[in-house]
């Protein structure tokens, strides 16, 4: 069989109930303990069809699970699982009758081991899938295990799953009559006596899984005993995770590090463990250092990869990793929809919420910045404020949202409405009131704003506007630059206005005031003369 275990082991030969072969194994160098991986909804990027999502969602809830479909979901579909429950059932009538005249479960079992290797297996391989039993007799270790089980569940029959680094076998009617299938060897249908017991031990302190100074210290029965029926069970769902992952070293062997990664996350879907989540995370790191995010399956890969992560470095490195893919798809290639699915990917495939709250922290400020490269103000604001909800913070932000207020109301001509969409802004965003770029953009249209209705003879909402700029100007400590011109205008409007009325002592006195603001204003100065003349004649 081929090993299901990446842990390094000596090559020996074993003594174990036949032979076993020697190993090759793979050793990756890098994480131990890590957090488990729930299945996520059917993904054609993850899943040959939706019959292997459908199958592995049925083992993981776990009610009336059909195993046939399960183990066959690796390579097969729905018209194959027909075709092998057919046989299936074609072997349960032959059998049936022969079953009906054993007189005690020993034989009920030497006569299903018999039957079963007889009707379903012709040869031992390596690497081969469940599929093969019921297609060509082909069979190793992990498949016949998985034949076995369903056919003793089918009769009723108690059994255990037993897992060793190197094989996996079945226990029929534990605790009692203890029959080992040894489902390597066709006659292995074991109940081993005493001497088998010690040829069995012998083989594990050659392969050093136990000692020969343990085994003097609890006796040759009871460590016997403890390695081969008393170690955890597998269960059914964990033996089809067996099966994913001797094809993840298959594929990995044969250098296809994608079908690799796919058959590992559902390897540890299906058998949670430290060994398995190594293996998983190994791949993963292997491949993500060696990836140009070119493939939207390798944003797949860097979500289950999150999965893994235990610490803050590599929490930023996940983050980073993401950036970097949003600054290489919107600003390199300006390619959003590549984007928008590697956001889906990171909201429907990682674990941890906060990382996911971070990513797509992220995810909204690099969109904000890539409408705004292109000068699309409405759908800059618009991630802005998505982003905004995250994190109030974050200054890079402010100076976004900033922007795309300002350029927002550039173009527009209506002079009270840019007025009162800024200071909807700042109901919305109350940061925006200490930026000196907003207050002042603000200053300005609050003098445009000003302009406009003296300008038009509309003193009533003119002076409205005007105790707005002047409350504006008090708070400014710093000298106004740059809008000061508009600003001494909306003065100079106003003494129009009244001068227009022939309210020259009025005309005057808002003039002097817009020139304490704006010293030496031509246009305040012109009109405080021609205000002036008029009050001497």
């Amino acid at each position: 069989m081929k090993p299901h275990d990446f842990f390094n082991i000596r090559q020996a030969k074993s003594h174990i109930l036949g032979s076993m072969k020697q190993l090759s194994v793979i050793f990756f160098v890098l994480l131990a303990t890590l957090i488990i991986t729930p299945l996520k909804a059917y993904d054609t990027l993850l899943y040959r069809n939706a019959f292997e999502a459908s199958r592995l969602k049925e083992a993981l809830d776990g009610n009336n699970v059909d195993f046939v479909s399960v183990f066959l979901s690796i390579d097969s579909d729905s018209m194959t699982y027909e075709r092998s429950r057919e046989k299936l059932n074609t072997f349960y009538n032959l059998l049936d009758p022969k079953l009906a005249i054993t007189k005690s479960p020993k034989q009920k079992a030497k006569l299903i081991f018999k039957e079963v290797h007889g009707h379903f297996f012709n040869q031992y391989e390596e690497s081969v899938l469940f599929s093969r039993a019921f297609k060509d007799g082909f069979y190793n270790c992990v498949s016949a295990s998985m034949l076995y089980a369903v056919i003793l569940k089918h009769y009723e029959i108690p059994f255990e799953i037993k897992e060793k680094p190197t094989h996996v076998y079945l226990v029929a009617y534990p605790g009692t009559e203890n029959i080992l299938f040894e489902t390597t060897n066709p006659r292995g249908f074991y109940v081993m006596d005493e001497k088998g017991k010690q040829e069995y031990l012998e083989g594990l302190i050659t392969l050093k899984f136990t000692s020969r100074e343990h085994v003097n210290s609890v006796g040759a029965a009871n460590a016997f005993n403890e390695f081969f029926y008393n170690n955890q069970n597998i269960s059914l769902t964990q033996l089809a995770g067996l099966q994913y992952y001797n094809q993840t070293i298959r594929w990995y062997e044969e250098k296809d590090m994608d079908q690799a990664i796919q058959c590992a996350v559902k390897m540890n879907m299906l058998y949670p463990c430290q060994k398995h989540q190594y293996v998983k995370a190994s791949l993963l790191t292997t491949a993500l250092a060696n990836s140009n995010y070119d493939s939207i399956k390798e944003v797949l890969f860097l979500c289950q990869y999150a999965n893994t992560i235990r610490d803050i470095k590599d929490r930023k490195m996940v983050i980073g990793e993401f950036e970097e893919i949003l600054q290489k798809k919107l600003y390199k290639e300006s390619d959003q929809s590549f984007a928008v699915k590697a956001f889906e990917l990171v909201q429907g495939n990682i674990d941890d919420k906060k990382l996911i709250e971070d990513l797509t922290y992220s995810y909204y400020t690099y969109t904000c910045n890539w409408y705004a490269m292109k000068g699309d103000w409405n759908n800059s604001l618009t991630f802005a404020n998505k982003a905004y909800l995250y994190n109030q913070k974050d200054v890079r932000l402010h100076d976004l949202i900033v922007r795309a207020i300002i350029s927002m109301t550039e173009n527009v001509k209506d002079k009270q409405k840019n007025v009162e969409t800024l200071d909807a802004y700042i109901a919305q965003y109350p940061f925006i009131t200490t930026n000196k770029n907003f207050r002042m953009i603000r200053l300005y249209h609050l003098s445009m704003a000003t302009y406009s209705l003296f300008n038009k003879d509309k003193g009533t909402e003119g002076y409205k506007r005007m105790e707005q700029l002047e409350a504006e100007l008090k708070s400014e400590t710093e000298r106004i630059t740059g809008i000061d011109q508009m600003i001494g205008m909306a003065f100079a409007e106003a003494g129009a206005y009244h001068y227009r009325k022939k309210e020259y002592t009025k005309a005057k006195e808002i003039l002097l005031k817009g020139l304490k603001v704006t010293p030496d204003h031509p246009e305040l100065v012109e009109r405080l003369r021609i205000v002036e003349d008029d009050l001497e004649r």
